[in-house]
């Protein structure tokens, strides 16, 4: 995988304007794609690069999808981003944070940046009540807790389009009080195409809570892109900027962890920093190399077992057990392999045997490889690929799980591959037993 990364690290440099010598050899394609997709870069690259890469037709064909599909989803967000923004701001002091903060100061176009949830940083508690009191009056309804974060359980839309994160402060653990009165009152304004002034913060903040956050979960996360942005930033930093960056990251005590992150950004992307001390090899940098290389969905059992093993390991980090606890790192070892067992042996299983299923009502709109599904009753979009569209084209009447299966074999589907985009429809709900499903139809393609 080490070829695909450093032509994959090129593509990205030369993106925006500042390529330096091709050195990677040719990569495996098929592999190339999966690392795009897996940290979420297709859409980005297409959108800068599709009038002068030299790619394959099918590789420049995926990109295409990704674009489309890209952009699709993140017109639906931004447009609801916009209307709640417009609602939320005059009422409460908020900072945006995070992707939403990078997509206005950094991304040209709503595809090029996938962005799930909006960020919101609030400056005092009746300004967290504030927003919630608006949040709650516009559809939105808390999801999970996270007891101890640093951030209110997420509101999720009623149409599922967008997340909503109020956060309390930056980071947990939290930082001090003056930090945050400070980076509250150094903010910036950036006009969005609607009109609407939005606070998010300025350079040297932005640069420093997006180094602290991005190896706070590396394994979960699209963590090349994440490390593409850092070094996205920092390549135009001047003097000026890097000192006072410099005291941003001293005066919040998290210094060594930004570092982390700004030394591996160096690693894989030639920007220019200024001279500081490298932290100490660490597990996060052990973790991060690895996960890297890692594609979801060509992963072996074996490397299944090492990122459960990973994720579990940085969910003992803020305990302070991570670095040199053999014994606990065993422990997880112990219990990521029972689970192992255990999951393959109800992937043996189909899901529901001997229930009837059928696709909920949806209407499908078809484009290229994809399929983008409307649920009318709660304005939920999703998009399909390959073998889930397989699926859900095959539950267009009620159909045994057994049957289900024999019908996406019959297309040539892989086993392995059929059982997981069948769990993957039922988790979505997207089809379910029979009885479920009232009032479902097969919508035709717009």
């Amino acid at each position: 995988m080490k070829r695909e990364i450093e032509h994959l690290c090129e593509c990205l440099w030369w993106a925006i304007g500042q390529r330096g010598p091709a050195t990677a050899a040719e990569p495996d394609w098929s592999r190339w794609l999966a690392l795009v997709d897996e940290h979420k870069l297709g859409a980005f690259l297409y959108s800068r690069l599709r009038g002068r890469a030299e790619w394959p037709e099918q590789v420049r064909s995926a990109l295409a999808a990704q674009h489309v599909t890209s952009g699709f989803l993140n017109g639906l967000r931004l447009r609801e981003q916009a209307r709640i923004l417009a609602r939320i701001l005059p009422a409460a002091r908020c900072v945006v944070l995070k992707g939403a903060a990078l997509a206005l100061t950094r991304y040209a176009e709503a595809a090029e940046r996938d962005m799930v949830d909006l960020d919101l940083f609030c400056a005092r508690r009746e300004d967290v009540d504030t927003a919630l009191d608006i949040l709650r009056a516009n559809q939105y309804a808390p999801t999970r807790a996270i007891p101890g974060h640093h951030h209110l359980p997420p509101m999720l839309h009623r149409s599922g389009r967008l997340s909503v994160e109020l956060h309390t402060n930056l980071t947990t653990p939290g930082l001090p009080s003056a930090f945050l009165e400070q980076f509250f009152a150094d903010r910036v304004h950036v006009s969005t195409p609607g009109g609407i002034a939005v606070p998010v913060a300025d350079r040297a903040h932005l640069l420093f809570h997006h180094g602290l956050h991005t190896l706070k979960d590396p394994i979960e996360s699209p963590l090349l892109r994440n490390l593409f942005e850092i070094a996205w930033m920092a390549s135009d930093f001047g003097p000026d900027e890097w000192t006072r960056f410099t005291r941003i990251a001293e005066s919040s005590g998290r210094s060594e962890v930004v570092r982390r992150a700004l030394a591996l950004a160096r690693d894989y992307f030639p920007v220019d920093l200024p001279p500081f001390k490298r932290p100490r090899y660490s597990s996060i940098e052990f973790w991060a190399r690895r996960r890297l290389g890692w594609i979801e969905d060509a992963m072996r059992p074996a490397t299944r077992r090492l990122r459960h093993i990973g994720v579990k390991h940085f969910d003992r980090m803020p305990s302070g057990r991570w670095r040199t606890d053999a014994l606990d790192m065993a422990r997880v070892a112990a219990v990521s392999v029972k689970n192992g067992i255990a999951h393959h042996a109800r992937a043996r299983l189909a899901p529901l045997r001997g229930a009837l299923l059928h696709r909920v009502e949806a209407h499908e709109l078809a484009f290229g490889e994809h399929a983008a599904l409307l649920r009318p009753e709660s304005g939920q979009v999703f998009v399909l690929r390959g073998d889930a569209i397989a699926v859900w084209r095959a539950a267009a009447a009620p159909v045994s799980g057994a049957e289900l299966y024999r019908r996406l074999l019959a297309q040539g589907l892989p086993p392995r591959a059929a059982r997981r985009a069948v769990r993957s429809l039922l988790a979505l709900e997207l089809i379910a037993p029979a009885s479920n499903t009232a009032g479902a139809h097969g919508a035709p393609d717009l």
